[in-house]
This record gives C-alpha cells, sequence and structure tokens, in this order.
C-alpha cells in the first residue's frame, strides 16, 4: 500500500537515495530513534529467537545449517520489509506534505489531505488499509512476544484470552488517558514517544543475544565468526551509544530548573537502569559460560530424581448427602483399599443457621446429616476398612479446606456436577474453590446431578 502511495507521489530518487546517508544532529536525535525502535523491535528478537524452535529438525550439522539459513531468510525478509515500509512512509510524507510546506501532526489529516493533494481516491485508502494491516501485525507480533517472554523467561502460563486482554490493554489504556487528556498533539508525541522507549530498550534484548550467539559452548560451530562478532558489537555500541546521548539530551532538558523531587526521582532510576546495561554487557565477560542442555532431557533427569512411591494415610471423603455419593463413595473405597488407608466422611452442613451459629446451630437439618455420615460409616466397617466422620458447618468450600488442615489428610474426593456459567452462579460453585486452597492431592469425581430431594426422616 506504500509502494504505491510512493508512486502516486512521484518523489524525487536523488533526493531520496541522499536521504539514506546518514546524517545526525541533536534536533534529529529524538526522531532517529523512533526510526530504530519501529524498525528493529526488541520484542521481535525474543520473538524470531522462539520461531528458531519451530521447525522440527534433526540433531545433525547438515540440518541444523539447513535451518540457519532458513531463519535467517526469515530474519531478513521481516526486518527488510519494515525498513522498507518505514522508508516508503518517510519519502510519501516528504514527498506528499513537507515538499508543500503542510506540517501534519495527526493521521486524520494526513488521510484527509491525500486526495485532494494526489488527486485520486485510491491514495488515503491504500494509506488506510496500510494503517489497519499495520496494527494488526503489531498486535500479533506484540501478544505472541509477550507470550513467550511470559512463558519463556517468567514460567507464566495463563490462559490465552487473559494474557491478550492484559497485552492489548497495557498497550491501549495509556493511549487512550493520553488522547483524553492531551487531544490529538498529545497522540502524536506519545507515537513518537512509544518507539523510543522501543529503541532505549534494544540494548537489553540485543547485547545477550550477541554473548549467546558468539560463545561456542553453546553455539558449537554455528557460533559467530569473528567478522560479524565485530560488526554486531559495532552496531550494538551505536545504538547504546545514540541511547545516552538521548537520554543525557532528554534529562539536561527536563533537569534545567528542576524541583529537587524530580532529582531525586528521576537521577536514580537512570542510574539504575544504566547499572543493569553495563551488568548486562561484562556479565558474560567476568565468567565461564554454560553448554545449552537440552530441555527434553534435562526436565526428564530433574523430574525423576523427584518422582517417588506415594502412599496415603487418611483419606477425606466430601459427601453432599444425595444420590451422587454412591459415585464418590465408590472411589474412595478403591484408593482406601489400594493404599490400606483410613477413610474420613465428611459433610458440610449449609442451612441458614449454621452460617449464624456454626456447630453450636441444632435442627433437624444438621441431625440427620449426622445419623446419614453414621450410617455410611457402618456400610464401610462392614467392609473391613477403617473409617471416621467428621461434620462441619458453615460455606462449604471453606469448611473443606479447614478440615483437610485439621484432620491431617492425605487425600480428598469430592464429588462436581459439572456445573458452568449460570449453574455456577445459582448452585454455587465449590470444585475450584477447593482444589486451588489445599496442598494435597484431589481427586474429583463425576456424579449425576440430584433427579429427587432428600428422604425426610
Amino acid at each position: 500500500c506504500f509502494l504505491i502511495e510512493v508512486f502516486l507521489a512521484e518523489p524525487e530518487w536523488r533526493g531520496i537515495a541522499s536521504g539514506f546517508v546518514p546524517q545526525l544532529d541533536s534536533s534529529t536525535l529524538f526522531i532517529t530513534m523512533g526510526i530504530i525502535g519501529a524498525t528493529v523491535m526488541p520484542h521481535n528478537l525474543y520473538l524470531h529467537s522462539s520461531l528458531v524452535q519451530s521447525r522440527k529438525i534433526a540433531n545433525t550439522f547438515t540440518s541444523k545449517a539447513e535451518a540457519c539459513k532458513y531463519n535467517l531468510i526469515d530474519s531478513a525478509v521481516a526486518l527488510n520489509a519494515a525498513f522498507f515500509v518505514n522508508s516508503a512512509i518517510l519519502i510519501m510524507a516528504a514527498a506528499v506534505f513537507y515538499s508543500r510546506g503542510i506540517v501534519v501532526t495527526e493521521i486524520q489529516q494526513a488521510y484527509a489531505l491525500l486526495e485532494p493533494i494526489l488527486g485520486t481516491r485510491v491514495a488515503p485508502i491504500a494509506f488506510g488499509v496500510a494503517l489497519l494491516a499495520a496494527g494488526q501485525s503489531s498486535t500479533l507480533t506484540g501478544t505472541l512476544s509477550g507470550q513467550i517472554v511470559m512463558e519463556g523467561f517468567l514460567n507464566i502460563r495463563m490462559r490465552p484470552w487473559l494474557r491478550r486482554l492484559l497485552t492489548r490493554s497495557l498497550a491501549l489504556i495509556p493511549a487512550v488517558i493520553v488522547i483524553a487528556v492531551a487531544g490529538s498533539e498529545g497522540t502524536f508525541r506519545m507515537l513518537i514517544l512509544s518507539q523510543v522507549i522501543l529503541s532505549l530498550q534494544l540494548p537489553f534484548a540485543v547485547i545477550p543475544l550477541i554473548h549467546f550467539t558468539s560463545d561456542p559452548k553453546k553455539m558449537g560451530t554455528f557460533a559467530n565468526p569473528g567478522w560479524v562478532r565485530v560488526l554486531a558489537w559495532t552496531v550494538a555500541a551505536i545504538i547504546v551509544g545514540l541511547n545516552l546521548k538521548l537520554v543525557w539530551d532528554v534529562l539536561q532538558e527536563w533537569l534545567s530548573g528542576a524541583s529537587p523531587w524530580l532529582w531525586l526521582v528521576v537521577v536514580p532510576a537512570v542510574l539504575l537502569v544504566l547499572s543493569l546495561l553495563i551488568y548486562v554487557i561484562i556479565r558474560a565477560f567476568s565468567r565461564d559460560s554454560r553448554p545449552w542442555q537440552a530441555a527434553a532431557e534435562s526436565r526428564v533427569q530433574h523430574l525423576a530424581r523427584r518422582i517417588k512411591t506415594v502412599s496415603y494415610k487418611n483419606i477425606g471423603v466430601a459427601l453432599e448427602h444425595s444420590e451422587g455419593d454412591a459415585e464418590i463413595i465408590s472411589a474412595a473405597l478403591s484408593e482406601a483399599r489400594k493404599h490400606s488407608a483410613r477413610l474420613v466422611l465428611i459433610h458440610v452442613v449449609a442451612t441458614p443457621g449454621t452460617m449464624v451459629y456454626g456447630q453450636h446451630s441444632d435442627s433437624l437439618h444438621s441431625r440427620e446429616d449426622e445419623t446419614y455420615l453414621e450410617d455410611l460409616a457402618r456400610e464401610i466397617e462392614d467392609r473391613d476398612l477403617p473409617v471416621a466422620t467428621a461434620l462441619y458447618f458453615g460455606d462449604p468450600a471453606d469448611e473443606i479446606v479447614r478440615a483437610v488442615d485439621e484432620l491431617k489428610l492425605d487425600l480428598l474426593i469430592f464429588g462436581s456436577h459439572g456445573h458452568r456459567g449460570i449453574k455456577d452462579m445459582v448452585f454455587g460453585e465449590t470444585v475450584s474453590r477447593v482444589r486451588h486452597s489445599v496442598d494435597i492431592p484431589v481427586l474429583i469425581v463425576s456424579v449425576p446431578e440430584p433427579k429427587t430431594e432428600r428422604p425426610q426422616r
């Protein structure tokens, strides 16, 4: 779409060629760092590093070399595509707006001016489609990179919809606040600032990447050769140098005549980040590196050392006083015989009176539940298994959790009707609350919905 824009704008190609010659001064440094951050986004380095593992390859030199070749093509196409898109945006803006002395500070303004200036309806349509595609691409890569960092580095796993909601909220909420407070001008400045922040984060992704890929213990024959290391460290030094220059210029502007409180907040934060950057640079040179470990093999060996035979002595059986108790007790008897364990039959009385008076309440309902447990206990004793009963009063989930602690249970068995959605709201949802609140194994037995009311005694 932006190539169409450039074709319609008819730029001066000699000026474009001279524009690719690096020129830097303080007035353009902020924009320059924004362009670098928008082209070589740090989160995409994590994304590409993870995508390397997406191909199933043989553990041979030839197969690894082939995978490296195709991943190099992937990265080169992706990064150069981003470079050309950003270049096309700048060329189009210079040819259409700057050459006519028009200063554009918001996207809506650019969209509205393209048709009257270029004389065709294609220009604003292509512009809109390009922005939509760019937004989707950015959202997809940002969400995927967030998943890679959360699961690969931080070992945090969450549901995909929740992770997407979190990552997109972190992107949208600040933007909405700035738009509401500062308007379109604030949005323009925030857009550039976001790319500059990406650029400031680049060293923390680039430097470890150079360390890892240059280490023969990790990469073997695929470690970066000398000329690649020289080029890589040169690029890293340029990025770090430009970032430090930008931070210095911004600090001078902020702190000139600023209050002492700003000094106390900003300067320590900058020094902390700078110290972290220095640590990231020199740490790999100051200690011996370790070779990569095959994740599957090392994890299996680690797990094998932790595997042990489990024996249960006290098995808690949470009952509902309903037809589904038959399935729960059947599973409990099987486990008790397997482990020669004692069963503890548990029931929670959840009448309105027990919510207030707890175990001090007395009603036909509670006496009926107590008799029910005792009758079941006698049935189980007839099968030559040790058994005890425990009656609790109050909220079922809270009381079951308390029973696990008080009765020193090793395993908890209880039933689930498979409620979802509205039924959870109506009938209560005990299973998830209990299993997330106890630190012992839990066996959940699927039981049918009650078809009849409990018999009256």
